[in-house]
């Protein structure tokens, strides 16, 4: 909103976003409705005062359906791809193509076509017997069909289109009150629900909210086909949590437990205790540093422009991340992916197939002026004993525990509470996720990255060599040494030396 990430429900004066069942709604106090299913289809509802006001690809309103093919300047376009490209916007760095025209248009083969309309596939949208058949008299399922089996043929009958367009029929449907039976089967378009949660094509959703959901979202007056909480679990505006999880709402916004938001001009700094609420602290930006909003996080960001001469011996002038200061000259990245490979900070290639928890890489030495911080990784076998996967990542540091599991890819455990991405937490250790990857970051210091294909690296500065110890060795240019177990012997012996690092469980995923 006004390039801030926000949380769902979300409202700002007149405006209220919410979500119901796959969709979110954009909705205003003059009746404007903007829906969006995230994937496939998107309606814009305007109230009868908008009459022969309006323009674009949704036609003018004006009662005629005879001249919506109007161009910006008023004409009536000579072709439809004449009329589309006309109300094209233009992005800087964006670059779209032409619509095509006429015979350039893909056709759908006849043959394909006959099985797309089969009732296993687009046919149980016209089918006089079937679960949508009661909407028939108030919507004719004739466009939604013929559309359904058009985009299925440019798509190779791609299933997921296929269930997108019997869900957009569903959704017009329910939207004017018509009582849809269930239609999805774990066969066929089954709808996979986050955690704790069921499908259902009429969730009752008033009376399982965490406090105020429903006052932003209102009780909706129609079915919407979605995910239902399960028993015990309440609804938080994007997923099912128990009472302990929900988040605080104040001025119309939600906020995730344990989060941490920097109101705007950066006046103030609020985190959210599900048992105290919001917690506000007055802040104001340090000497160099600017309020900017950047990739959806409003923060100090740093401006300062560094001379080389203030710089440490170990540091260097120049940007990371955006930020131009005096950064570590140098880092190391210690990995593991695959079933799983461990490459350590000295670059030792190691095999090692255990399925507990282990210390990653942790901070080992005395140094009073260093943050303690530790790395443990999770591992368990995708039904083979012979290999393991890194399933939880756990990162311990400035008394805060952050949890990744695969099982959960957007979203992180902050205190055994869920946490929704981005977020930038205390300490200025910030999370959020780029090219796929989910990443932890304390400043230019520590870095934490898990991608969804199980690969997780840590990277830390130059100044933590050889103040680190754990799976990862310890930092100190030798390979030789980073098969060194817990209690400080050298060993050949993999197995014996990770075992040594076997480390707790103390995650709520």
């Amino acid at each position: 909103v006004n390039g801030v990430l926000e949380n769902l429900p979300f409202v700002l004066g007149d405006i209220r976003v919410y979500c119901k069942g796959v969709y979110v709604v954009i909705k205003s106090s003059t009746g404007i409705k903007v829906t969006y299913d995230l994937h496939y289809q998107m309606s814009v509802t305007v109230p009868q005062t908008y009459m022969g006001q309006m323009c674009g690809l949704c036609g003018n309103y004006n009662g005629n359906r005879k001249d919506e093919f109007r161009l910006p300047n008023g004409r009536e376009a000579s072709d439809i791809k004449t009329f589309g490209e006309a109300w094209k916007v233009s992005i800087p760095g964006v670059v779209c193509s032409s619509a095509c025209d006429g015979s350039t248009c893909p056709v759908c083969d006849k043959n394909r076509q006959a099985i797309f309309e089969k009732p296993n596939y687009c046919g149980i949208i016209n089918d006089p017997k079937g679960p949508l058949a009661a909407c028939y008299v108030k919507i004719s399922p004739e466009n939604y069909f013929s559309n359904c089996i058009y985009d299925l043929c440019m798509s190779n009958g791609d299933t997921k289109v296929l269930c997108h367009s019997i869900q957009s029929y569903v959704t017009a449907c329910q939207a004017i009150g018509v009582d849809i039976k269930s239609w999805r089967t774990p066969s066929f378009c089954p709808m996979t629900c986050p955690a704790n949660s069921h499908y259902d094509v009429c969730p009752e959703v008033c009376s399982i909210t965490c406090a105020g959901i429903t006052d932003i979202s209102k009780c909706p007056a129609q079915c919407a086909e979605g995910c239902a909480c399960d028993d015990g679990y309440f609804f938080d505006g994007e997923g099912c949590v128990t009472m302990d999880n929900c988040g605080c709402f104040e001025n119309g916004r939600y906020y995730q437990p344990a989060e941490v938001v920097i109101t705007e001009n950066c006046k103030q700094k609020c985190s959210c205790s599900p048992m105290g609420g919001l917690v506000c602290e007055d802040i104001s930006c340090p000497t160099d540093t600017k309020c900017e909003i950047k990739n959806g996080i409003r923060a100090c960001y740093n401006t300062v422009v560094c001379k080389e001469a203030s710089c440490k011996s170990s540091e260097q002038c120049k940007v990371v991340d955006g930020v131009k200061g005096c950064h570590p000259l140098s880092y190391s990245t210690c990995s593991a992916a695959g079933d799983p490979h461990y490459l350590t900070f000295d670059g030792k290639l190691y095999n090692f197939m255990g399925t507990c928890i282990y210390e990653f890489v942790k901070l080992c030495s005395k140094d009073t002026g260093l943050t303690p911080f530790s790395v443990k990784v999770q591992n368990d076998n995708r039904g083979s004993k012979a290999v393991s996967f890194t399933k939880v990542v756990t990162v311990d540091i400035f008394g805060m525990t952050v949890t990744i599991s695969k099982d959960y890819p957007y979203k992180i455990l902050v205190n055994g509470k869920k946490v929704s991405l981005p977020a930038k937490l205390e300490n200025e250790i910030s999370v959020h996720i780029s090219n796929k990857l989910i990443i932890i970051e304390r400043k230019s210091n520590v870095r934490v990255t898990y991608s969804i294909t199980q690969e997780v690296t840590v990277t830390v500065s130059a100044h933590l060599a050889s103040q680190v110890c754990g799976a990862c060795g310890n930092f100190n240019g030798n390979e030789g040494d980073d098969m060194t177990s817990s209690t400080g012997k050298i060993s050949i012996n993999v197995h014996e030396v990770i075992d040594s690092w076997k480390a707790k469980d103390h995650s709520s995923w």
